[in-house]
């Protein structure tokens, strides 16, 4: 599954450091143990800001760790990498918002993050399996 969105820089950023890290060291066994407090703080940020372009560092930033940490942190303790976990809050909103007839569909795109209705659509297709049309012809 590819995707081409604001968000796959910080998703190809985000796994790119992890390889380059896990290659460096040896690998242990992941155990997840107790998610470390900043990790909620992250996952707010990420909620408040998820339509917006976020980056790796930026949301590091705000947890006060290094990129790499974060990342690797994120996808142990959330069962997904950040960007996925963006895309899925996009689309969630979107479904939401599919609701309102009277938003049009380039309109749930931009409010929602996407750089245009099409990608929107084909993500949403694809997260989904069906377009975002079909959603709203489906919940009226």
């Amino acid at each position: 599954m590819t995707f081409d969105d604001s968000v796959s820089a910080l998703s190809l950023d985000s796994l790119l450091t992890e390889v380059a890290v896990e290659m460096c060291r040896n690998p242990l066994p992941n155990q997840r143990g107790k998610a470390p407090p900043w990790l909620e703080d992250v996952v707010e940020f990420v909620h408040e800001n998820y339509s917006s372009r976020l980056t790796l560092a930026r949301i590091a930033k705000v947890a006060g760790v290094h990129p790499v940490h974060l990342s690797r942190v994120f996808r142990i303790h959330r069962g997904s990498t950040i960007a996925e976990y963006i895309r899925h809050l996009r689309i969630k909103r979107a479904q939401e918002l599919l609701a309102n007839p009277e938003l049009t569909l380039a309109q749930i795109a931009i409010e929602t993050g996407f750089a245009d209705q099409s990608h929107f659509t084909r993500l949403f297709k694809t997260l989904t399996t069906k377009t975002p049309f079909q959603f709203r012809n489906d919940i009226r």
